[in-house]
């Protein structure tokens, strides 16, 4: 009787002390966590805490026998170390939970400024500062503090993670905000293409009635389009409408030269002809000086051969005036022909 009553003694004892070996692994583990808080390293491992408790909590039900006192005991202590993890846990959750806010706030800053910057953007300058903007907020959504500032990251004390719940509103924000930065390039390229486009109309009527107009229009197009918010496609629709302004100017252009070549030509023509005529006057003058010097030769009175001379000197500036004019006109052929050849 006495040895039965030792055997399970013993056996309570050794069941005791195996439950009280987990409990003291938990209380390790407990007292881990609060180790764990004062430092920046991983977090406590609760889910592993809590299936060693159900472990445990098995242990009490399965080991059989078990001194009344000892399970008592046991269980007291059992109850207080999930009491603390519990504490610690929900402690844990409110300061990650602050710590995800306090993210949260700086990420959504950065995502202001961002939708800021969209919101005015003129320029691929502009439009790219935006997404600068947004490339910052997603980093700030990473884990950990690693894409701030220094002083940041040594005064976080903190993992820097967000709770699920509000990287979803960051990622829904940012994709908002990613989505408006493409909408406006769009719709920007669609400003400066139907801009660009009516430019390009009216530099086409003018090619006909000012084709040296409109190419400087064209040029004027060209320069301005250098550094605006287009897709390849609307770039080359422009440039279309530009090199047909730009052939029909030239087509004028030429026609217009073809013209002025055949007037400049006939302008010689017409002047060399007059040259010819003058020249046939002066010819006509000279017979006639030289039949009236044989009038003067022949004069019964001196006063008939003193008209004479005067017929003749009036000749004389004739043929002065006549050759004035002809050098004039061959002044104005030679300069013709300078435009002409250059």
């Amino acid at each position: 009787m006495g040895g039965q009553t030792l055997g399970y003694s013993a056996h309570a004892q050794l069941n005791a002390a195996t439950i009280q070996k987990e409990i003291d692994s938990l209380r390790t583990q407990v007292n881990d966590f609060y180790w764990i808080s004062a430092t920046i390293g991983p977090a406590p491992d609760y889910k592993g805490f809590w299936i060693h408790v159900k472990e445990i909590n098995g242990l009490f039900h399965e080991l059989k026998p078990l001194a009344p006192e000892a399970r008592k005991l046991m269980w007291d202590e059992f109850g207080l170390l999930c009491q603390r993890a519990k504490a610690h846990q929900s402690r844990a959750r409110e300061h990650s939970e602050h710590i995800s806010e306090r993210k949260r706030a700086i990420v959504f800053s950065k995502l202001d400024d961002a939708h800021t910057q969209v919101s005015v953007s003129t320029t691929p300058i502009d439009l790219a500062r935006a997404k600068e903007l947004l490339n910052e907020a997603l980093g700030f959504m990473r884990d950990g503090w690693s894409e701030f500032n220094v002083s940041t990251q040594l005064t976080a004390l903190s993992d820097g993670r967000m709770t699920k719940n509000d990287h979803q509103k960051c990622w829904a924000k940012w994709e908002d905000i990613n989505n408006a930065l493409h909408f406006r390039r769009r719709e920007l390229g669609e400003h400066y293409c139907n801009t660009f486009k009516r430019d390009a109309f009216d530099a086409i009527d003018l090619a006909a009635s000012n084709p040296r107009q409109c190419k400087e229009a064209v040029k004027s197009i060209q320069q301005a389009m250098k550094g605006t918010v287009m897709s390849r496609e609307q770039f080359d629709e422009v440039r279309r409408l530009l090199d047909e302004a730009w052939k029909r100017a030239s087509h004028h252009q030429e026609s217009r030269h073809s013209e002025w070549l055949e007037r400049q030509r006939g302008n010689v023509s017409y002047k060399q002809s007059l040259i010819d005529k003058n020249e046939e006057y002066i010819s006509r003058l000279e017979a006639q000086i030289e039949k009236c010097q044989d009038m003067e030769s022949d004069a019964r009175s001196e006063d008939f051969a003193n008209t004479v001379r005067g017929w003749i000197e009036e000749k004389y500036d004739k043929i002065a005036n006549v050759r004035s004019r002809i050098a004039d006109l061959e002044a104005e052929i030679r300069e013709i022909e300078h435009k002409l050849s250059g």
